[in-house]
């Protein structure tokens, strides 16, 4: 996702990456549309934060709500 994504950082699953502001405003509503949950941090930042019951299989669900996000973005 390079021209959206930029500057991933953080530690274990919580992490947060770089993104420009309009699309941040539109990444966050698909994100949400989808059913992740994903917060703005900073200037044009977003940042994961999963509950620390997080299944595997949840985490492979939230990666492709994320990546089907930023693919519409994308179109």
């Amino acid at each position: 996702f390079p021209s959206l994504v930029a500057n991933a950082r953080g530690r274990g699953l919580m992490i947060a990456f770089d993104t420009e502001i309009p699309r941040r405003k539109a990444l966050l509503a698909k994100c949400f549309e989808l059913g992740l949950l994903v917060l703005p941090c900073g200037a044009g930042s977003v940042r994961f934060r999963p509950p620390l019951t997080l299944t595997p299989a949840e985490a492979d669900q939230g990666l492709d709500i994320l990546r089907r996000s930023v693919q519409s973005l994308q179109e």
